[in-house]
């Protein structure tokens, strides 16, 4: 992946914001915030699609989650 790879969690009843530099970070914590009570409220993503092998690789991911 490229150098300028960022991935956020956004907490919109915090009001914070996470950044996360790996997607493994980033998924190991997301895994944690979500539960029955907080759901993902919205999600962006920039990246290339392969039309050929139908996959997204996303260089930077957004979520917002309701907590």
């Amino acid at each position: 992946m490229a150098a300028n790879v960022t991935f956020t969690i956004g907490h919109r009843g915090k009001f914070a914001v996470e950044n996360f530099n790996t997607f493994a970070a980033f998924v190991t914590t997301l895994a944690k915030d979500l539960t029955p009570a907080v759901s993902v409220a919205a999600v962006a993503a920039t990246g290339q699609y392969d039309s050929k092998a139908n996959t997204f690789t996303a260089n930077r991911i957004a979520v917002l989650i309701n907590d």
